[in-house]
């Protein structure tokens, strides 16, 4: 059987599911008062184009301001549970945005952990085999 036999012969719903995968977060876990983990989804690479394009200035150059902002992105497009989407979560918190509840549940450094994850498939200082299989770690 050649490769085209091969790749017709498995569902197609196999070739968009997005991999996921829980981490422990440090700030919910305290508050909690337990072991708490949040779940993250592949974001798709044009989805990634479109948040690294926030940045971008209209002269081309990048805008180091809007970092923070760009890695919540990557925590509103990426944690799928708890949903940062959800209305009734958002009102709780009193966050207008998607953005903003990110910003009250996740401290900096695990909204730049998520980002990374997402981004290269690796959480911070170690760098296992690639989470996000059709991605290469660095």
């Amino acid at each position: 059987m050649n490769l085209i036999e091969k790749l017709i012969r498995i569902d197609k719903e196999k070739y968009t599911e997005k991999e996921t995968k829980k981490i422990k977060s440090k700030r919910l876990s305290k508050i909690l008062g337990e072991d708490t983990e949040i779940t993250i989804k592949a974001v798709s690479g044009r989805r990634l184009n479109d948040i690294y394009g926030t940045i971008v200035g209209k002269d081309g150059k990048r805008e180091f301001s809007k970092n923070y902002d760009m890695n919540l992105m990557f925590c509103v497009n990426g944690v799928i549970e708890p949903n940062l989407k959800d209305a009734a979560l958002m009102e709780y918190f009193g966050a207008r945005t998607p953005k903003d509840l990110a910003e009250i549940l996740f401290d900096s450094e695990e909204i730049m952990e998520t980002k990374r994850i997402l981004q290269h498939g690796r959480r911070r200082k170690a760098c296992n085999p690639c989470f996000f299989k059709a991605r290469n770690c660095r």
